[in-house]
């Protein structure tokens, strides 16, 4: 099961244990959720925000409007809307799936490693939330995978930006070359070693002079 399916399974709609300051925003938050319930998402998002208005203290709605906001994809709104949950609740199980939602929000975003922070925090709060240790689990391989990609893409900028063989370089290669066409394979050792000395763009044929080290090696030896 990946992480937008446990997304699905961890937003719950919580109707309870919420205390309402000013007005009670409950038929708001029903009718929010009998959106929801559809896959209404949009005008779900519009009833919670318009309790979130009339009551800036409800959990229900603001930890609604942030799942609601999550399926439509709009993660960094979905945050602030989660964000605003945690101010409402000392419960740890509901702050413990606020940091699981933020960490699927970020997960969906590829910022792999503000999601392990998130779902970490839910650990921290809810050890037993498996789904969480699941999603903590399949980020740490996507962020392996993500760090394994830079570092490809860092490694072949470098060798991009090597300095191509020179003229000079190449003169020497096509030297080497010919001697070893006549089988004096240390003569052509010796032309590049030496113009290795003079031009560092010569390390570019680095393999041939390995190559050669290694025949004038054995030849030595058989002599």
């Amino acid at each position: 099961m990946n992480v937008r399916q446990h997304i699905c399974l961890l937003f719950v709609l919580l109707l309870s244990g919420t205390c309402f300051s000013q007005t009670d925003v409950r038929p708001l938050i029903e009718k929010g959720n009998s959106f929801y319930s559809k896959g209404d998402y949009r005008n779900a998002a519009v009833q919670y925000k318009h309790a979130c208005q009339l009551d800036s203290t409800s959990f229900d709605a603001w930890y609604n409007f942030g799942n609601s906001l999550c399926e439509m994809q709009k993660y960094i709104l979905a945050t602030e809307a989660y964000d605003r949950a945690l101010r409402c609740t000392n419960d740890k199980v509901q702050k413990s799936n606020i940091f699981h939602n933020i960490g699927n929000s970020y997960f969906q975003q590829k910022q792999y490693e503000k999601a392990l922070v998130a779902y970490k925090q839910s650990l921290l709060l809810n050890p037993k939330a498996d789904d969480t240790r699941i999603n903590l689990a399949l980020t740490q391989t996507e962020l392996k995978k993500q760090q394994e990609e830079a570092d490809k893409d860092e490694k072949n900028k470098k060798q991009d930006e090597k300095p191509k063989p020179t003229e000079f370089a190449k003169e020497c290669l096509k030297k080497a070359m010919d001697l070893v066409a006549k089988g004096d394979f240390k003569g052509a050792l010796t032309v590049l070693e030496d113009g290795l000395k003079k031009d560092k763009t010569v390390v570019e044929y680095s393999e041939i002079i390995q190559k050669l080290t290694g025949i004038v090696g054995i030849l030595q030896e058989n002599e």
